[in-house]
């Protein structure tokens, strides 16, 4: 029994994810015991590292029917060199008892683990270092990679949701500057608590320092309210703290994409994209992938920055600004400056510009970005090509834009043109925003603006498009 629960043991070291956990399991089962756990140390420094029981065994201190009344319990030192390196404590508490002849085979089975018992908790602090930031006691980026690509597989073997918040704290350089590193650095292991506290309140979630001011939660099995819900309890215990200025946090999960996530990388950055929107607004309050959640908070409330600016307030101000920097010139180009405007301050995915000479109906593309698709089909590929026409007449409330009008349209939404719904199906896109306008000569102009998963929000966002591309079209 010896030698085939050493080689059973000595292959766990290699595979097991908790290696002494493994090995400790192993032994119960050779024992055929109930429970067992394994301590370090000598004496009265013993420290419990692991604990591992039969399936269904008896609660400590009950028996089932006709066991006896006195279950045995073992204490078996493990020797490893010329000293202990710790202590197993064994217990049968429903399982047969080993007789006084075979509790000799026992203590020499426990005493023959005591190097592989040794070498497994080395292996495990060697991975817990490796797999643990230093600073705050959370696990680090490769860990949370890690586990966020096994949920990841999960979800794709059995559709089990996932849900990744990430979160960027704000303030740190001026705690820094003002107060000192060392203050700095006790801020951040505030944060790494209330992640470690928000991590627990989900099974099998993982909250991780993924370097600088930057945390992840990885939260599995779970809804997109819930994990709405235990990212803006997070956001309010981070404002309450003395230090700092909230977080801004981004989430992105599986249940909330239209189109199937693919990789960790592809969840993580529509996570870190919603956090970036968060942050460039100014919110500590949790931003989901595609939308903003919920009302801002009201002037004077805590969870509120000072910064928090609206989008379409940013997109006026700056829009005005590269038009004044772009006096005299022809229309297409201030158009273009427009659009560049809208990819900074909404990360859209993409925008075209296009022209109508006076009396036609026939719209052309003149000008457009590079466009950010997760679908893009033959047929859109053939319609987004420089120069493509367009019968107005077949769109009608783009043909309405060019006039001097605006649109905004949301996949999905119930009374959107058809015409215009289907661009978006086939584009991948998830909401459109256009205007126009038209020139002193009678031609028209239109700039449309695509939005997708990782782009801002874009409602109240067509009328200030309007006042802009008026402004670019007549100067």
């Amino acid at each position: 029994m010896d030698r085939a629960f050493l080689r059973t043991a000595s292959s766990l070291l290699a595979v097991a994810d908790d290696p002494l956990g493994a090995v400790a399991q192993e032994l119960l089962l050779a024992l055929g015991a109930d429970r067992l756990c394994v301590l370090a140390g000598a004496g009265t420094s013993l420290q419990p590292l692991v604990e591992v029981a039969a399936p269904d065994p008896a609660p400590t201190g009950q028996r089932a029917a006709g066991e006896p009344a006195c279950p045995l319990c073992l204490r078996l030192p493990l020797p490893v060199g010329p000293g202990v390196w710790g202590e197993v404590h064994v217990s049968w508490l429903r399982a047969r008892r080993p007789t006084a002849g075979e509790q000799a085979a026992v203590r020499d089975l426990v005493a023959s683990s005591a190097g592989v018992m040794a070498a497994a908790h080395r292996l495990r602090e060697v991975r817990h270092r490796a797999d643990t930031d230093s600073l705050t006691g959370l696990p680090n980026r490769g860990f949370f990679d890690d586990q966020t690509e096994r949920a990841l597989a999960r979800h794709r073997a059995d559709g089990t949701e996932l849900a990744v918040v990430m979160c960027d704290v704000n303030g740190l350089k001026q705690v820094n500057d003002r107060r000192g590193h060392d203050a700095g650095d006790r801020h951040l292991v505030e944060v790494a608590a209330l992640v470690r506290r928000a991590a627990q309140r989900v099974p099998g979630a993982v909250g991780a320092r993924l370097g600088g001011d930057e945390f992840g939660l990885l939260l599995p099995g779970v809804s997109t309210k819930t994990a709405l819900e235990v990212a803006e309890q997070l956001c309010g215990d981070v404002c309450d703290l003395e230090l700092g200025a909230g977080l801004s946090c981004g989430i992105a999960t599986t249940g909330a994409v239209l189109e199937p996530v693919d990789s960790v990388r592809q969840l993580l950055r529509l996570a870190d994209a919603a956090q970036y929107r968060a942050k460039r607004a100014g919110l500590t309050l949790p931003v989901l992938v595609g939308q903003r959640q919920g009302q801002p908070p009201g002037p004077g409330e805590r969870r509120r920055s000072p910064l928090h600016r609206e989008p379409a307030l940013s997109l006026l101000e700056q829009g005005l600004a590269a038009l004044d920097r772009s006096t005299g010139q022809a229309p297409a180009p201030r158009l273009r400056a427009v659009a560049q405007v809208c990819v900074e301050q909404l990360d859209t995915a993409g925008w075209w510009v296009s022209h109508v000479p006076a009396g036609s109906r026939l719209l052309r593309s003149v000008d457009c970005s590079d466009i950010r698709a997760p679908v893009l089909t033959h047929e859109r590929e053939e319609q987004a090509a420089l120069g493509t026409p367009f019968d107005l007449d077949q769109f009608p409330a783009s043909a309405a834009a060019v006039r001097g009008g605006s649109l905004g349209v949301e996949l999905g939404a119930p009374d959107n043109d058809p015409a215009e719904e289907h661009v978006l199906a086939v584009s991948g896109f998830t909401g459109l925003v256009a205007a126009g306008a038209t020139d002193a000569a009678g031609d028209g102009w239109l700039l449309e603006v695509f939005f997708d998963l990782l782009s801002a929000a874009h409602a109240g966002i067509a009328p200030v498009l309007r006042a802009l591309v008026l402004a670019a079209v007549r100067g």
